[in-house]
Protein backbone atom coordinates (compact mmCIF):
# COMPACT_ATOMS: atom_id res chain seq x y z
CA UNK A 1 0.00 0.00 0.00
CA UNK A 2 2.59 2.42 1.08
CA UNK A 3 4.41 1.59 -2.25
CA UNK A 4 1.18 2.25 -4.38
CA UNK A 5 0.51 5.55 -2.16
CA UNK A 6 4.23 7.04 -2.80
CA UNK A 7 3.90 5.96 -6.48
CA UNK A 8 1.00 7.80 -7.00
CA UNK A 9 2.88 10.86 -5.16
CA UNK A 10 5.38 10.61 -7.28
CA UNK A 11 3.41 10.49 -10.72
CA UNK A 12 1.07 12.98 -9.80
CA UNK A 13 4.29 15.57 -8.71
CA UNK A 14 5.89 15.12 -12.09
CA UNK A 15 2.22 16.10 -13.89
CA UNK A 16 2.39 19.15 -11.33
CA UNK A 17 5.84 19.97 -11.85
CA UNK A 18 5.51 19.44 -15.93
CA UNK A 19 2.30 21.99 -15.71
CA UNK A 20 4.89 24.40 -13.24
CA UNK A 21 7.29 25.05 -15.59
CA UNK A 22 5.29 25.47 -18.73
CA UNK A 23 2.70 28.12 -16.63
CA UNK A 24 5.72 29.73 -15.24
CA UNK A 25 7.00 30.65 -18.64
CA UNK A 26 3.98 31.62 -19.63
CA UNK A 27 2.40 33.54 -16.79
CA UNK A 28 5.93 35.66 -16.59
CA UNK A 29 5.79 36.56 -20.28
CA UNK A 30 1.82 37.70 -19.23
CA UNK A 31 2.92 39.43 -17.44
CA UNK A 32 5.02 41.75 -19.15
CA UNK A 33 2.99 42.01 -21.82
CA UNK A 34 -0.27 42.82 -19.58
CA UNK A 35 2.57 45.59 -17.85
CA UNK A 36 3.66 47.10 -21.03
CA UNK A 37 0.42 47.31 -22.55
CA UNK A 38 -1.93 48.53 -19.47
CA UNK A 39 0.94 50.69 -18.23
CA UNK A 40 2.38 51.23 -14.35
CA UNK A 41 -0.99 52.96 -13.20
CA UNK A 42 -3.63 50.82 -14.70
CA UNK A 43 -1.72 47.62 -13.89
CA UNK A 44 -1.98 48.71 -10.43
CA UNK A 45 -5.04 49.54 -10.55
CA UNK A 46 -6.93 45.96 -11.67
CA UNK A 47 -4.58 44.65 -8.53
CA UNK A 48 -5.56 46.67 -5.99
CA UNK A 49 -8.77 46.55 -7.10
CA UNK A 50 -8.41 42.04 -6.92
CA UNK A 51 -7.60 42.38 -3.79
CA UNK A 52 -10.79 44.37 -2.74
CA UNK A 53 -12.47 41.40 -4.34
CA UNK A 54 -10.58 38.73 -2.75
CA UNK A 55 -10.87 40.07 0.63
CA UNK A 56 -15.06 39.40 0.38
CA UNK A 57 -14.15 36.06 -0.67
CA UNK A 58 -12.85 34.69 2.40
CA UNK A 59 -15.36 32.54 3.24
CA UNK A 60 -13.91 30.54 -0.09
CA UNK A 61 -10.52 29.53 1.30
CA UNK A 62 -12.54 27.89 4.78
CA UNK A 63 -15.05 25.60 2.37
CA UNK A 64 -12.46 24.66 -0.05
CA UNK A 65 -10.07 23.06 2.25
CA UNK A 66 -13.38 21.79 4.06
CA UNK A 67 -14.39 20.25 0.67
CA UNK A 68 -11.05 18.54 -0.27
CA UNK A 69 -11.35 17.70 3.51
CA UNK A 70 -14.13 16.03 3.56
CA UNK A 71 -13.81 14.02 0.32
CA UNK A 72 -10.50 12.48 1.07
CA UNK A 73 -11.34 11.87 4.27
CA UNK A 74 -13.99 9.35 3.28
CA UNK A 75 -12.15 7.75 0.65
CA UNK A 76 -9.83 7.28 3.62
CA UNK A 77 -12.92 5.25 5.53
CA UNK A 78 -13.43 3.96 2.11
CA UNK A 79 -17.34 4.97 2.54
CA UNK A 80 -18.01 5.80 -1.42
CA UNK A 81 -21.76 6.23 -0.87
CA UNK A 82 -21.25 9.22 1.22
CA UNK A 83 -19.29 11.04 -1.45
CA UNK A 84 -22.15 12.08 -3.08
CA UNK A 85 -23.89 13.91 -0.18
CA UNK A 86 -20.66 15.68 0.99
CA UNK A 87 -20.70 17.08 -2.57
CA UNK A 88 -23.89 18.18 -3.05
CA UNK A 89 -24.09 19.64 0.58
CA UNK A 90 -20.32 21.41 -0.63
CA UNK A 91 -21.99 22.71 -3.96
CA UNK A 92 -24.58 24.37 -2.31
CA UNK A 93 -22.97 25.83 0.20
CA UNK A 94 -20.52 27.54 -2.24
CA UNK A 95 -23.52 29.12 -4.54
CA UNK A 96 -24.58 30.36 -1.15
CA UNK A 97 -21.05 31.84 -0.62
CA UNK A 98 -21.27 33.52 -4.10
CA UNK A 99 -24.36 35.22 -3.57
CA UNK A 100 -23.51 36.45 0.03
CA UNK A 101 -20.07 37.60 -1.68
CA UNK A 102 -22.35 39.97 -4.45
CA UNK A 103 -24.19 40.93 -1.40
CA UNK A 104 -20.86 42.39 0.49
CA UNK A 105 -19.19 43.59 -2.59
CA UNK A 106 -21.97 45.38 -4.05
CA UNK A 107 -22.09 47.73 -0.33
CA UNK A 108 -19.07 47.67 1.47
CA UNK A 109 -16.47 46.29 -1.54
CA UNK A 110 -18.16 49.67 -3.56
CA UNK A 111 -17.59 51.91 -1.33
CA UNK A 112 -14.01 51.13 -0.33
CA UNK A 113 -13.57 51.22 -4.22
CA UNK A 114 -15.22 54.59 -4.48
CA UNK A 115 -13.92 56.23 -1.07
CA UNK A 116 -10.60 55.00 -0.11
CA UNK A 117 -8.67 53.43 -3.02
CA UNK A 118 -6.29 56.10 -4.75
CA UNK A 119 -7.65 56.15 -7.97
CA UNK A 120 -6.98 59.03 -10.32
CA UNK A 121 -10.00 61.06 -10.58
CA UNK A 122 -10.27 60.06 -14.53
CA UNK A 123 -9.63 56.63 -14.63
CA UNK A 124 -12.64 56.05 -11.50
CA UNK A 125 -15.41 54.96 -13.79
CA UNK A 126 -12.95 52.15 -15.46
CA UNK A 127 -11.94 51.35 -11.97
CA UNK A 128 -15.53 50.55 -11.23
CA UNK A 129 -16.85 48.59 -14.43
CA UNK A 130 -13.10 47.01 -13.50
CA UNK A 131 -14.65 46.42 -10.27
CA UNK A 132 -17.97 44.64 -10.99
CA UNK A 133 -16.57 42.37 -13.42
CA UNK A 134 -13.82 40.83 -11.07
CA UNK A 135 -17.17 40.66 -8.63
CA UNK A 136 -18.54 38.01 -10.90
CA UNK A 137 -15.22 36.34 -11.73
CA UNK A 138 -15.15 35.78 -8.08
CA UNK A 139 -17.95 34.47 -8.29
CA UNK A 140 -17.55 31.78 -10.75
CA UNK A 141 -14.04 31.02 -8.98
CA UNK A 142 -16.21 30.22 -6.02
CA UNK A 143 -18.58 28.02 -7.62
CA UNK A 144 -15.95 26.34 -9.53
CA UNK A 145 -14.09 25.29 -5.87
CA UNK A 146 -16.18 22.17 -5.49
CA UNK A 147 -15.56 20.70 -8.91
CA UNK A 148 -11.82 21.45 -8.89
CA UNK A 149 -11.72 19.83 -5.40
CA UNK A 150 -13.44 16.57 -6.32
CA UNK A 151 -10.24 16.39 -8.93
CA UNK A 152 -7.90 16.65 -6.56
CA UNK A 153 -9.09 14.64 -4.12
CA UNK A 154 -9.19 11.66 -6.59
CA UNK A 155 -5.33 12.63 -7.32
CA UNK A 156 -6.32 13.06 -10.99
CA UNK A 157 -3.32 15.42 -11.32
CA UNK A 158 -3.03 15.55 -14.92
CA UNK A 159 -6.66 16.55 -15.74
CA UNK A 160 -5.87 19.80 -13.03
CA UNK A 161 -2.17 20.55 -14.73
CA UNK A 162 -3.77 20.51 -17.94
CA UNK A 163 -6.63 22.51 -16.79
CA UNK A 164 -4.48 24.92 -15.06
CA UNK A 165 -2.01 25.01 -18.51
CA UNK A 166 -5.16 26.14 -20.93
CA UNK A 167 -5.80 28.80 -17.73
CA UNK A 168 -2.59 30.04 -18.25
CA UNK A 169 -2.90 30.16 -22.25
CA UNK A 170 -5.90 31.84 -22.05
CA UNK A 171 -4.63 34.43 -20.21
CA UNK A 172 -1.83 34.98 -22.36
CA UNK A 173 -4.34 35.50 -25.36
CA UNK A 174 -5.97 38.00 -23.17
CA UNK A 175 -3.10 39.81 -22.93
CA UNK A 176 -1.64 39.95 -25.92
CA UNK A 177 -5.15 40.53 -27.55
CA UNK A 178 -4.91 44.02 -26.07
CA UNK A 179 -2.60 45.16 -28.43
CA UNK A 180 -5.24 45.05 -31.02
CA UNK A 181 -8.50 46.78 -29.38
CA UNK A 182 -8.03 49.78 -31.13
CA UNK A 183 -9.12 52.79 -28.83
CA UNK A 184 -11.16 50.75 -26.73
CA UNK A 185 -10.23 51.14 -22.58
CA UNK A 186 -7.36 48.64 -22.40
CA UNK A 187 -8.33 48.01 -18.89
CA UNK A 188 -11.78 47.11 -19.24
CA UNK A 189 -11.31 45.19 -22.14
CA UNK A 190 -8.47 42.94 -20.14
CA UNK A 191 -11.21 42.76 -17.20
CA UNK A 192 -13.87 41.06 -19.72
CA UNK A 193 -11.84 38.47 -21.28
CA UNK A 194 -9.96 37.59 -17.74
CA UNK A 195 -14.20 36.75 -17.06
CA UNK A 196 -14.63 35.10 -19.63
CA UNK A 197 -11.50 32.57 -19.26
CA UNK A 198 -12.73 32.12 -15.63
CA UNK A 199 -16.32 31.25 -17.02
CA UNK A 200 -14.27 28.89 -19.86
CA UNK A 201 -11.79 27.12 -17.17
CA UNK A 202 -15.02 26.54 -14.30
CA UNK A 203 -16.74 24.91 -17.44
CA UNK A 204 -13.94 22.39 -17.89
CA UNK A 205 -14.09 21.61 -14.41
CA UNK A 206 -17.69 21.01 -14.68
CA UNK A 207 -18.13 18.70 -17.90
CA UNK A 208 -15.10 17.04 -16.67
CA UNK A 209 -16.76 16.27 -13.29
CA UNK A 210 -20.14 15.17 -14.35
CA UNK A 211 -18.63 12.92 -16.82
CA UNK A 212 -16.09 11.05 -14.99
CA UNK A 213 -17.33 11.02 -10.81
CA UNK A 214 -20.98 9.74 -10.14
CA UNK A 215 -20.98 11.84 -6.77
CA UNK A 216 -20.62 15.35 -9.13
CA UNK A 217 -24.50 15.88 -9.02
CA UNK A 218 -26.51 19.03 -7.90
CA UNK A 219 -29.24 18.13 -5.13
CA UNK A 220 -31.20 20.24 -3.27
CA UNK A 221 -31.85 17.89 -0.54
CA UNK A 222 -28.60 16.99 1.60
CA UNK A 223 -28.35 15.04 4.94
CA UNK A 224 -28.10 17.87 7.80
CA UNK A 225 -25.42 15.90 8.93
CA UNK A 226 -23.24 15.89 6.48
CA UNK A 227 -23.89 19.48 5.86
CA UNK A 228 -23.92 20.54 9.63
CA UNK A 229 -20.28 18.34 9.45
CA UNK A 230 -18.57 20.99 6.75
CA UNK A 231 -20.23 23.98 8.46
CA UNK A 232 -18.91 22.85 11.33
CA UNK A 233 -15.62 22.54 10.43
CA UNK A 234 -15.73 25.33 7.78
CA UNK A 235 -16.71 27.81 10.63
CA UNK A 236 -13.83 26.24 12.87
CA UNK A 237 -11.48 27.59 9.61
CA UNK A 238 -13.30 30.96 8.83
CA UNK A 239 -11.80 33.23 11.51
CA UNK A 240 -7.98 32.24 10.02
CA UNK A 241 -9.13 32.13 6.52
CA UNK A 242 -10.60 36.03 6.91
CA UNK A 243 -8.03 36.58 8.62
CA UNK A 244 -4.98 35.62 6.39
CA UNK A 245 -6.84 37.01 3.54
CA UNK A 246 -7.27 40.65 5.35
CA UNK A 247 -3.13 40.46 5.35
CA UNK A 248 -2.70 39.02 1.81
CA UNK A 249 -4.69 41.55 0.29
CA UNK A 250 -4.15 44.21 3.40
CA UNK A 251 -0.69 44.37 2.31
CA UNK A 252 -1.35 46.06 -1.12
CA UNK A 253 -3.95 47.83 0.47
CA UNK A 254 -1.41 49.17 3.01
CA UNK A 255 1.36 50.19 0.06
CA UNK A 256 -1.59 51.90 -1.69
CA UNK A 257 -2.61 54.48 0.85
CA UNK A 258 1.31 55.41 1.18
CA UNK A 259 2.45 55.24 -2.54
CA UNK A 260 -0.36 55.17 -4.57
CA UNK A 261 -0.97 52.47 -7.44
CA UNK A 262 3.14 52.72 -8.78
CA UNK A 263 3.80 50.53 -5.78
CA UNK A 264 0.51 48.30 -6.22
CA UNK A 265 2.35 47.66 -9.63
CA UNK A 266 5.57 46.13 -7.83
CA UNK A 267 3.58 44.44 -5.12
CA UNK A 268 1.36 42.73 -8.42
CA UNK A 269 4.45 41.39 -10.27
CA UNK A 270 5.93 40.29 -7.14
CA UNK A 271 2.93 38.27 -6.46
CA UNK A 272 3.36 36.85 -10.01
CA UNK A 273 7.35 35.82 -9.42
CA UNK A 274 7.15 34.59 -5.48
CA UNK A 275 3.96 33.05 -7.03
CA UNK A 276 5.73 31.67 -10.05
CA UNK A 277 8.65 29.94 -8.01
CA UNK A 278 6.51 29.02 -5.00
CA UNK A 279 4.01 26.88 -6.78
CA UNK A 280 6.25 24.68 -7.30
CA UNK A 281 6.24 23.83 -3.61
CA UNK A 282 2.32 24.08 -3.81
CA UNK A 283 2.32 21.84 -5.99
CA UNK A 284 4.44 18.91 -4.49
CA UNK A 285 1.74 19.51 -0.99
CA UNK A 286 -1.27 19.10 -3.24
CA UNK A 287 -0.09 15.70 -4.61
CA UNK A 288 0.57 14.47 -0.83
CA UNK A 289 -1.97 16.35 0.98
CA UNK A 290 -4.81 13.66 -0.11
CA UNK A 291 -2.74 10.80 0.85
CA UNK A 292 -1.90 12.54 4.19
CA UNK A 293 -5.54 12.79 5.02
CA UNK A 294 -6.45 9.41 3.89
CA UNK A 295 -3.87 8.15 5.91
CA UNK A 296 -5.18 9.46 8.94
CA UNK A 297 -8.31 8.40 8.53
CA UNK A 298 -7.07 4.66 8.10
CA UNK A 299 -5.43 5.68 11.36
CA UNK A 300 -1.72 5.06 9.97
CA UNK A 301 -0.55 7.76 12.03
CA UNK A 302 3.19 6.17 10.81
CA UNK A 303 3.11 6.51 7.25
CA UNK A 304 1.22 9.99 8.04
CA UNK A 305 3.97 11.31 9.44
CA UNK A 306 6.38 10.08 6.91
CA UNK A 307 4.33 12.12 4.13
CA UNK A 308 4.16 15.05 5.84
CA UNK A 309 8.13 15.03 6.55
CA UNK A 310 8.69 14.09 2.84
CA UNK A 311 6.26 16.28 1.68
CA UNK A 312 8.01 19.20 3.84
CA UNK A 313 11.44 18.90 2.79
CA UNK A 314 10.43 18.00 -0.98
CA UNK A 315 8.37 21.20 -1.40
CA UNK A 316 11.32 23.57 -0.18
CA UNK A 317 14.27 22.00 -1.89
CA UNK A 318 12.32 22.11 -5.53
CA UNK A 319 11.29 25.91 -5.03
CA UNK A 320 15.10 26.78 -3.40
CA UNK A 321 16.02 25.21 -6.72
CA UNK A 322 14.50 28.08 -8.07
CA UNK A 323 14.46 30.54 -5.62
CA UNK A 324 18.78 30.58 -5.12
CA UNK A 325 19.60 32.08 -7.96
CA UNK A 326 16.09 34.69 -8.51
CA UNK A 327 17.12 35.64 -4.93
CA UNK A 328 20.84 36.06 -5.72
CA UNK A 329 20.05 37.42 -9.19
CA UNK A 330 16.90 39.53 -8.77
CA UNK A 331 17.62 42.98 -10.47
CA UNK A 332 19.77 40.80 -13.70
CA UNK A 333 16.54 38.67 -13.83
CA UNK A 334 13.65 41.85 -13.58
CA UNK A 335 15.65 44.27 -16.13
CA UNK A 336 15.41 40.72 -18.60
CA UNK A 337 11.73 39.98 -18.23
CA UNK A 338 10.57 43.77 -17.78
CA UNK A 339 11.15 47.02 -19.72
CA UNK A 340 10.25 49.29 -17.36
CA UNK A 341 10.90 48.11 -13.55
CA UNK A 342 8.89 49.82 -10.74
CA UNK A 343 10.69 50.96 -7.52
CA UNK A 344 10.86 48.40 -4.92
CA UNK A 345 10.04 45.25 -6.96
CA UNK A 346 13.72 43.95 -6.70
CA UNK A 347 13.76 43.95 -3.02
CA UNK A 348 9.99 42.79 -2.46
CA UNK A 349 10.52 39.95 -4.15
CA UNK A 350 13.26 38.53 -2.67
CA UNK A 351 11.68 38.75 0.47
CA UNK A 352 8.27 37.36 -0.34
CA UNK A 353 10.07 34.43 -1.82
CA UNK A 354 11.84 33.82 1.61
CA UNK A 355 8.71 34.02 3.22
CA UNK A 356 6.62 31.36 0.53
CA UNK A 357 9.56 29.24 1.72
CA UNK A 358 8.38 29.32 5.13
CA UNK A 359 5.23 29.42 4.24
CA UNK A 360 5.32 25.95 2.48
CA UNK A 361 6.39 24.32 6.42
CA UNK A 362 3.05 25.94 7.16
CA UNK A 363 1.23 24.71 4.55
CA UNK A 364 2.49 20.91 5.00
CA UNK A 365 1.56 21.20 9.36
CA UNK A 366 -2.04 22.39 8.25
CA UNK A 367 -2.26 19.77 6.10
CA UNK A 368 -2.25 17.33 9.56
CA UNK A 369 -4.10 19.50 11.60
CA UNK A 370 -6.94 19.71 8.72
CA UNK A 371 -6.63 15.71 8.59
CA UNK A 372 -7.27 15.58 12.74
CA UNK A 373 -10.88 18.04 12.00
CA UNK A 374 -9.77 19.80 15.04
CA UNK A 375 -8.46 23.17 13.45
CA UNK A 376 -10.51 26.45 15.37
CA UNK A 377 -7.30 26.45 17.78
CA UNK A 378 -5.20 26.70 14.98
CA UNK A 379 -7.61 29.25 13.12
CA UNK A 380 -7.70 31.19 16.21
CA UNK A 381 -3.92 31.74 17.29
CA UNK A 382 -2.63 32.12 13.54
CA UNK A 383 -5.84 34.63 12.79
CA UNK A 384 -5.10 36.68 16.07
CA UNK A 385 -1.34 36.99 14.67
CA UNK A 386 -1.99 37.73 11.04
CA UNK A 387 -4.49 40.52 12.42
CA UNK A 388 -1.54 42.09 14.47
CA UNK A 389 0.73 41.39 11.59
CA UNK A 390 -1.57 44.29 9.51
CA UNK A 391 -0.91 46.90 12.66
CA UNK A 392 2.70 46.41 12.99
CA UNK A 393 3.47 46.38 9.26
CA UNK A 394 1.00 50.10 9.08
CA UNK A 395 3.39 51.28 11.99
CA UNK A 396 6.45 50.28 10.54
CA UNK A 397 6.31 51.92 6.73
CA UNK A 398 4.78 55.09 8.63
CA UNK A 399 8.13 55.30 10.99
CA UNK A 400 10.63 54.06 8.10
CA UNK A 401 9.32 55.48 5.44
CA UNK A 402 10.38 51.95 3.57
CA UNK A 403 8.00 50.09 1.79
CA UNK A 404 9.81 46.99 2.01
CA UNK A 405 9.62 46.68 5.62
CA UNK A 406 6.52 45.59 5.63
CA UNK A 407 7.87 42.03 3.91
CA UNK A 408 10.66 41.90 5.79
CA UNK A 409 7.83 41.45 8.64
CA UNK A 410 5.75 38.87 6.63
CA UNK A 411 9.08 37.06 7.03
CA UNK A 412 9.75 36.79 10.55
CA UNK A 413 5.65 36.29 10.90
CA UNK A 414 5.67 32.80 9.37
CA UNK A 415 9.03 31.63 10.97
CA UNK A 416 6.63 32.22 13.84
CA UNK A 417 3.57 30.79 12.63
CA UNK A 418 5.09 27.70 11.75
CA UNK A 419 6.36 27.17 15.18
CA UNK A 420 3.30 27.82 16.73
CA UNK A 421 1.34 25.32 14.05
CA UNK A 422 3.99 22.81 14.79
CA UNK A 423 3.30 22.85 18.05
CA UNK A 424 -0.08 22.74 18.11
CA UNK A 425 -0.46 19.68 15.68
CA UNK A 426 1.74 18.10 18.96
CA UNK A 427 -0.95 18.43 21.45
CA UNK A 428 -3.86 17.45 19.06
CA UNK A 429 -2.17 14.33 17.86
CA UNK A 430 0.66 12.56 20.72
CA UNK A 431 1.86 10.39 17.78
CA UNK A 432 3.32 13.57 15.76
CA UNK A 433 7.37 13.98 16.36
CA UNK A 434 8.03 17.49 16.16
CA UNK A 435 11.88 17.01 16.71
CA UNK A 436 11.89 14.56 14.31
CA UNK A 437 9.87 16.51 12.15
CA UNK A 438 11.75 19.92 13.03
CA UNK A 439 15.28 18.00 12.11
CA UNK A 440 14.24 16.06 8.65
CA UNK A 441 11.67 18.37 7.55
CA UNK A 442 13.36 21.71 8.10
CA UNK A 443 16.37 21.83 9.77
CA UNK A 444 18.48 19.76 7.36
CA UNK A 445 16.91 21.63 4.04
CA UNK A 446 17.62 24.96 5.43
CA UNK A 447 21.23 23.94 6.07
CA UNK A 448 21.39 22.76 2.71
CA UNK A 449 19.85 25.91 1.65
CA UNK A 450 22.27 27.94 2.82
CA UNK A 451 25.42 26.05 2.19
CA UNK A 452 24.39 25.77 -2.03
CA UNK A 453 23.21 29.81 -1.32
CA UNK A 454 26.95 31.01 -0.01
CA UNK A 455 28.34 28.25 -2.93
CA UNK A 456 26.34 29.95 -6.05
CA UNK A 457 26.95 33.87 -3.93
CA UNK A 458 30.77 33.37 -4.15
CA UNK A 459 30.73 32.06 -7.47
CA UNK A 460 28.38 35.68 -8.82
CA UNK A 461 30.86 37.64 -7.11
CA UNK A 462 33.97 36.05 -9.67
CA UNK A 463 31.93 36.73 -12.84
CA UNK A 464 31.44 39.59 -14.39
CA UNK A 465 29.63 39.23 -17.40
CA UNK A 466 25.40 39.27 -17.22
CA UNK A 467 23.93 36.40 -18.90
CA UNK A 468 27.23 34.21 -18.04
CA UNK A 469 26.82 35.32 -14.58
CA UNK A 470 23.16 33.73 -14.31
CA UNK A 471 23.91 30.50 -15.74
CA UNK A 472 27.30 30.25 -13.45
CA UNK A 473 24.84 30.91 -10.64
CA UNK A 474 22.03 28.51 -11.44
CA UNK A 475 24.21 25.83 -11.89
CA UNK A 476 26.16 26.05 -8.69
CA UNK A 477 23.73 26.55 -6.77
CA UNK A 478 21.55 23.55 -8.32
CA UNK A 479 24.62 21.31 -8.63
CA UNK A 480 25.76 21.74 -4.60
CA UNK A 481 21.45 21.64 -3.79
CA UNK A 482 20.87 18.36 -5.81
CA UNK A 483 23.83 16.88 -4.32
CA UNK A 484 23.87 17.71 -1.28
CA UNK A 485 19.90 16.46 -0.95
CA UNK A 486 20.64 13.07 -2.41
CA UNK A 487 23.27 12.62 0.14
CA UNK A 488 21.43 13.97 3.15
CA UNK A 489 17.68 14.58 2.15
CA UNK A 490 16.71 11.29 0.31
CA UNK A 491 16.66 7.85 2.10
CA UNK A 492 18.45 4.89 1.26
CA UNK A 493 15.87 3.10 0.18
CA UNK A 494 14.63 5.57 -2.24
CA UNK A 495 17.94 5.94 -3.60
CA UNK A 496 17.98 2.19 -4.09
CA UNK A 497 14.89 2.33 -6.14
CA UNK A 498 16.05 5.28 -8.19
CA UNK A 499 19.28 3.47 -8.75
CA UNK A 500 17.56 -0.09 -9.71
CA UNK A 501 15.15 1.71 -11.76
CA UNK A 502 17.66 3.72 -14.09
CA UNK A 503 20.12 0.11 -14.09
CA UNK A 504 16.90 -1.95 -15.13
CA UNK A 505 15.79 0.38 -17.88
CA UNK A 506 20.13 0.72 -19.14
CA UNK A 507 19.70 -2.75 -19.19
CA UNK A 508 16.94 -3.72 -20.96
CA UNK A 509 18.48 -1.09 -24.26
CA UNK A 510 21.06 -3.08 -24.53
Amino acid sequence: MTNRSDRRIARNTAFLYGKMLLTICISLYTSRVVLDTLGVADFGTYSIVGCVVTVFAFLNGSMAGATQRFLNYEMGLGTRGKLTHTFAASLLIHIGIALLLFVVGETVGLWYVNCWLKVAPERLMAANITYQLSLVAGAVSIIQVPFTASVISHERMDIFAYVSLLNAVLRLAVALSLMFIGNADSLIVYAVLMLLASVIVMLCYVVYCRRHFKECRFKRAVPMRILHGILKFSLSDIFGNLCYTLRVQGMPMILNRFGGTVLNAAAGLTVTVSGAITQFGTSIIAAFRPQIIQQYAAQNFDNMQRLMINCSKYAVLMVALFAIPAIIKIDLLLGLWLKQVPAYTNVFCQLTIMAGICELVVFTLNCGIHATGRILRMSVITGIIYLVELPVMWGAIWWTHQPWVVYAIHVLVMMLIALIVAIILRRQMTNFAIGRFATRAVISPALIIITAASAAFGVSMAVENEFADIVATTITSSAVLITLSWIFVIDAETRAGFINKLRNKFTHRH
